[in-house]
Protein backbone atom coordinates (compact mmCIF):
# COMPACT_ATOMS: atom_id res chain seq x y z
CA UNK A 1 0.00 0.00 0.00
CA UNK A 2 2.81 2.42 0.82
CA UNK A 3 6.06 2.24 -1.11
CA UNK A 4 9.08 4.31 -0.11
CA UNK A 5 11.43 5.49 -2.86
CA UNK A 6 14.88 6.78 -1.98
CA UNK A 7 17.34 8.54 -4.23
CA UNK A 8 20.55 10.37 -3.35
CA UNK A 9 18.88 13.47 -1.93
CA UNK A 10 15.18 12.77 -1.45
CA UNK A 11 12.70 10.30 -0.07
CA UNK A 12 9.41 9.89 -1.90
CA UNK A 13 6.45 7.67 -1.24
CA UNK A 14 3.61 6.20 -3.22
CA UNK A 15 0.26 5.13 -1.86
CA UNK A 16 -1.96 2.63 -3.60
CA UNK A 17 -5.28 4.17 -2.59
CA UNK A 18 -7.33 1.29 -4.02
CA UNK A 19 -5.45 -1.28 -1.93
CA UNK A 20 -5.77 0.90 1.16
CA UNK A 21 -9.51 1.23 0.60
CA UNK A 22 -9.92 -2.53 0.19
CA UNK A 23 -8.09 -2.98 3.50
CA UNK A 24 -10.50 -0.57 5.17
CA UNK A 25 -7.91 2.19 5.66
CA UNK A 26 -8.66 5.87 5.20
CA UNK A 27 -5.84 8.07 3.96
CA UNK A 28 -6.24 11.81 4.38
CA UNK A 29 -6.43 14.01 1.31
CA UNK A 30 -3.59 16.08 2.76
CA UNK A 31 -1.32 13.03 2.77
CA UNK A 32 -2.43 12.00 -0.72
CA UNK A 33 -1.45 15.44 -2.05
CA UNK A 34 2.15 14.71 -1.04
CA UNK A 35 2.38 11.34 -2.77
CA UNK A 36 3.20 10.14 -6.22
CA UNK A 37 0.44 8.16 -7.82
CA UNK A 38 0.68 4.39 -7.79
CA UNK A 39 -0.84 2.12 -10.38
CA UNK A 40 -2.99 -0.80 -9.23
CA UNK A 41 -0.95 -3.97 -9.06
CA UNK A 42 2.35 -2.30 -8.33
Amino acid sequence: MIHLLVNKQNIFFEINAAAAQRAGLRISSQLLKLTQTSAEGR
